[in-house]
C-alpha cells in the first residue's frame, strides 16, 4: 500500500501548525499529544476539511493537495474514512441504513450484510442509533466508514465515549480490521495504553508539530526530547546543568555518563530500569529517600525523593519487597537506559556509555524549575 505523505503549514488565529511526514501504507499511526497540539487539525488537513496555508498532501502517486500547482481534490473524492468521536450516526436511519450509506445502490444491501456479520451487528439491521449501547453505536460507525471501502482510515478518539470494559475488544477489533484490508489508519487519542495496544507507529504532537515520529517501540522506549517525554508519560525526568569528562549533573547529584551532547537538557529513564540496592556500579548511582509504595496490579510503585526535592519512580514487579518509607536507599540508572533529551531537537539514538574517569563535575548551575509535566505512568 502506498504511504501519505503529509507536507504542510498552517495558520489560523492564534494557532500555527507545521508538519512533515510520511505516514506508512499500512497499519494505525497513532497521534499522541496535549490538547491543541494540532492533532485534530492535522486529519482535518489529511481529509480536506481544511485547507493548509502551503504544502501538500499525497497517497502514494495520488496528490490530494498542493498549493503551489494549484491541486485541492474534494473531501468526496479523496477516499478518506473518518470515524468521529460521537460517531455522527444517521438518527432516522437504521443500522442497515446507515451502514450501506455511501455505497452504490445496487450493492448496498450485500455490503450492509457483509458488515453487520463482520462487526457482530447481527439481529441489529433494523434498530436506530438510539436503540444501541455505546459499542455497538461504535461498531455501526466504522461499519458505516469501512464499507465505502477508503484508501485511508481517519478515527478521532473512537473509543473515548465508550465504557472501559469494551474498549479492549473494540481495540482489538480495529486492529485485526485493519490488517485485513491492508490500508493505513491514523488514531488520535489521549490513551497512552490505547496507543500502545493498537499503534504500529506513534506521532508525538506538540505545540503545532511533529516532535517524533517512528515505530511504536522505538518512540516509547525514546522520546528524544522533553516535551514528547512528557506526551509519552515519562516521569523520571532529570534536568542537566553542567557535563564534565563523562559526568553529567544537576541539582539532584551527578552520574557517570558520556556521550551526552551538550545540546542535552533533560535526562530520561523508565521506571522499570532503574535498579536498588547495594553493590551497584557507584557512577550510576543516587542517594534517595523512600517515601511511599503504591500497588498498580502487575507493578508495584515506589516513590523516592532525590538530592533535590524531586521525586523519583521505580517499578517492581508486584511480589517484590521494597524498602519502607523514610529509609535512605541507593538508586542505580544504568547506563543503557538513560536517554538525553532536548527541548525541540531530536536526541534519539544518542548512545551513552559508563564513565572511566573519577575526575568531579564542576560546580552545578542553577536550571530552570521543571515544566509540568504528565502524570501518566510509563
Amino acid at each position: 500500500m502506498n504511504p501519505l505523505d503529509v507536507d504542510v503549514e498552517f495558520e489560523r488565529a492564534a494557532f500555527s501548525l507545521a508538519v512533515n511526514a510520511q505516514i506508512p501504507g499500512e497499519g494505525i499511526t497513532v497521534l499522541l499529544g496535549p490538547s491543541g497540539s494540532g492533532k485534530t487539525t492535522l486529519m482535518r488537513l489529511i481529509a480536506g476539511l481544511e485547507n493548509p496555508k502551503t504544502g501538500s498532501v499525497s497517497l502514494g502517486p495520488q496528490t490530494w493537495f498542493d498549493h503551489h500547482q494549484g491541486i485541492d481534490i474534494p473531501v468526496r473524492k479523496r477516499k478518506v474514512g473518518i470515524v468521529f468521536q460521537d460517531y455522527a450516526l444517521f438518527q432516522n436511519m437504521t443500522v442497515a441504513q446507515n451502514i450501506g450509506f455511501g455505497v452504490a445502490k445496487s450493492d448496498r444491501e450485500r455490503t450492509a450484510d457483509t458488515w453487520i456479520e463482520r462487526l457482530d451487528l447481527g439481529g441489529l439491521a433494523d434498530r436506530y442509533p438510539a436503540q444501541l449501547s455505546g459499542g455497538q453505536r461504535q461498531r455501526v460507525a466504522l461499519a458505516r466508514t469501512l464499507a465505502t471501502d477508503p484508501d485511508l482510515l481517519l478515527l478521532d478518539e473512537p473509543f473515548s465515549a465508550v465504557d472501559a470494559h469494551l474498549r479492549q475488544n473494540l481495540r482489538a477489533q480495529l486492529m485485526g480490521l485493519v490488517a485485513a484490508v491492508k490500508k493505513p489508519a491514523i488514531l488520535v487519542t489521549h490513551d497512552l495504553d490505547e496507543a500502545r495496544q493498537v499503534g504500529d507507529w506513534i506521532g508525538v504532537m506538540t505545540a503545532g508539530r511533529l516532535a517524533r515520529f517512528g515505530a511504536a517501540h522505538e518512540i516509547f522506549n525514546d522520546p528524544g526530547e522533553y516535551a514528547a517525554a512528557c506526551v509519552l508519560g515519562w516521569r523520571n525526568l532529570l534536568p542537566v546543568s553542567s557535563w564534565n569528562a563523562g559526568c553529567v549533573a544537576g541539582p539532584w547529584g551527578q552520574l557517570g555518563l558520556s556521550g551526552v551532547p551538550l545540546s542535552a537538557k533533560w535526562l530520561g529513564i523508565r521506571a522499570e530500569h532503574i535498579g536498588l540496592g547495594p553493590g551497584l556500579v557507584p557512577d550510576c548511582a543516587l542517594q534517595a529517600k523512600a517515601v511511599r509504595c503504591r500497588e498498580m496490579g502487575a507493578v508495584r510503585e515506589l516513590q523516592c525523593r532525590l538530592a533535590d526535592n524531586s521525586m523519583l519512580y521505580i517499578h517492581r514487579p508486584w511480589n517484590t519487597p521494597l524498602p519502607a518509607a523514610g529509609e535512605t536507599i541507593t538508586v542505580h540508572l544504568p547506563a543503557q537506559y538513560v536517554k538525553p533529551l532536548g527541548e525541540g531537537t531530536s536526541l534519539a539514538g544518542t548512545q551513552l556509555s559508563q564513565r572511566a574517569s573519577t575526575s568531579p563535575c564542576p560546580p552545578l548551575s542553577t536550571l530552570r524549575e521543571h515544566e509540568a509535566h504528565s502524570t501518566s505512568v510509563v
